[in-house]
């Protein structure tokens, strides 16, 4: 009675919706003048990109007001749900979505807009990887409205496909991941006890894990619910019913292909940089459950700058290097044209600038072996603890020291480009390693349609034999692909194939299998027998 009723009043859903967001506008304009009272000129861009603190507080500002702003629109996302049908609710899910892209790409924004143009480990930053980051997480936040304006424009036939495809899928990728996440649990539990984590950094922890996990199970499920929904329209013969009426198998399929796009774009935006982050965050969580938790860092580097006449070892030093994560233990010996020791540096801690340039070394001690002036060695080498100390004139960087120490696995694509553009200081092996996982940052999402092209005529059969056929062949096949592709990157990695050769051949497999697979579905003729002993028999 009380939905009844709710539907009945006009425009309500269109006026709290506006309230919400006109008080939502109004807080979030009062909390930005409380944030900027102490800078009446205002905040350069440059400046607000370079500064520590005023990130910090402009991140909060923004995380408050967007979570303000959440809870204004609440009400009418409720009313939405409640009230809307059909078509009208593509405007509240585009609104949601664009409320979602804000958040997401503003966060990242803050937190890393300085990174994308001085690269914190002092590696050529990649600027351009960043923009096409934005713009895949754009794209894939912004796509939810346009897949339901794309489901209501299509036909009855298209509708009812997708109604068949779409539950099994979210079943096959929700059953997935309860699964691995179960085991995973069952298997650390007791880790995280000791630890000391609680339910809430457990769920925060998967919650991180969420890109990786998509990034390698989507295409299981793609096979697995095509197959399913394919095989149960043709088993009561409904795809036998939308071919009669005039359509092309192409055409029958076009909606499973669409969602094949969407899924690659989804899986490209996770895998673009988020589930190398995800790699990043597991093998840190794991190494602090036996003990303090450390973030994920290179050890026990030692580098040698013959031009300026140093040596320097470093004990670890952080994939995510900043002012709150430096780098830890750094000895530096400076020697003279004779190879005698002059001076060195022992510190505790040591961090560096990228936008000066400048090391910047706390709780040092300094030990001094010669004179400074004349060069002379001294009698009695001279100790002298600082507590703090810079220096401008050395042009060492973290980056150049780690240019082939960096674990691919753990760089996106910004990271992998940045360390690449360093290349003439690597060695050939590890250059073909980053091509390789760079090439495979690309190749790995377009497979997710390629599984839909060639998983799609294999579940459309006319008996059921041949769809258990069809399901067996399709199996058979994504294991071997998936044992090939795993052969074949060891081989682009090891520099024994061609990193193009080894990222994108199978996807090459998959395209020829998928369009051969369709002509013969097109023509209604049977795919040559994957059994070597039926081939040359009449009709098989």
């Amino acid at each position: 009675m009380i939905l009844h009723r709710l539907r009945g009043i006009p425009w309500l859903t269109a006026a709290v919706f506006v309230c919400g967001l006109v008080a939502a506008l109004i807080l979030t304009m009062a909390g930005w003048r409380s944030l900027m009272e102490n800078r009446p000129g205002g905040v350069a861009f440059a400046e607000g990109v370079q500064n520590v603190e005023l990130r910090a507080a402009w991140l909060e500002f923004f995380r408050a007001g967007w979570m303000r702003a959440t809870w204004f629109l609440l009400p009418a996302a409720v009313l939405a749900a409640l009230r809307l049908r059909g078509r009208w609710l593509i405007f509240p899910m585009a609104v949601a979505s664009a409320h979602v892209a804000v958040y997401w790409i503003g966060t990242d924004l803050i937190e890393n807009l300085h990174r994308s143009l001085n690269d914190p480990l002092g590696m050529e930053p990649s600027p351009s990887a960043y923009t096409a980051k934005l713009m895949l997480m754009a794209t894939f936040a912004l796509s939810p409205p346009v897949m339901l304006w794309l489901y209501y424009r299509s036909t009855l036939l298209d509708r009812y496909l997708m109604r068949n495809f779409l539950p099994p899928f979210a079943l096959c990728l929700g059953g997935i991941i309860a699964i691995m996440i179960s085991m995973d649990l069952l298997n650390n539990l007791t880790d995280y006890t000791a630890a000391g984590y609680g339910p809430g950094q457990i769920i925060l922890y998967y919650v991180s894990q969420m890109p990786l996990i998509l990034v390698g199970i989507t295409e299981a499920a793609l096979l697995l619910a095509t197959l399913f929904s394919l095989g149960k329209m043709s088993r009561h013969n409904e795809l036998t019913a939308m071919h009669s009426a005039g359509r092309s198998v192409l055409r029958v399929l076009l909606p499973l292909l669409v969602c094949g796009l969407w899924a690659s774009l989804a899986v490209l935006a996770m895998n673009f940089q988020f589930a190398p982050d995800a790699v990043r965050i597991k093998e840190q969580t794991r190494a602090g459950l036996g003990g303090a938790a450390r973030p994920l860092a290179v050890f026990n580097i030692l580098y040698r700058n013959r031009e300026g006449l140093r040596t320097w070892y470093l004990h670890s030093v952080p994939y995510d290097l900043r002012a709150d994560n430096p780098i830890s233990e750094v000895y530096v010996w400076q020697q003279n044209g004779g190879g005698d020791i002059t001076q060195c540096w022992f510190a505790r801690r040591a961090l560096w600038l990228p936008e000066s340039g400048v090391w910047q070394f706390q709780q040092v001690m300094e030990f001094t072996f010669a004179d400074p002036a004349t060069g002379k060695p001294l009698a009695h080498p001279r100790r002298t603890p600082l507590p703090f100390m810079e220096q401008k004139r050395w042009p060492e960087t973290p980056g150049g020291m780690l240019s082939d120490k960096l674990d691919p696995d753990y760089l996106g694509v910004p990271g992998l480009l940045s360390a690449l553009k360093s290349r003439a200081s690597l060695p050939d092996k590890i250059i073909a390693r980053y091509e390789t996982v760079l090439q495979w940052r690309f190749a790995l999402p377009l497979r997710c349609f390629l599984i839909v092209l060639l998983a799609a005529p294999l579940g459309i059969a006319a008996s059921r034999r041949n769809v258990l056929g069809g399901v067996a062949a399709a199996l058979g096949i994504f294991i071997t692909v998936f044992f090939l592709s795993n052969l074949l990157l060891k081989s682009g990695e090891g520099a024994y194939l061609h990193p193009f050769i080894a990222a994108w051949s199978v996807n090459l497999v998959f395209a020829a299998a998928g369009i051969g697979l369709f002509w013969y579905r097109s023509r209604n003729r049977l795919a040559m027998s994957l059994n070597p002993l039926r081939w040359g028999r009449p009709g098989k």
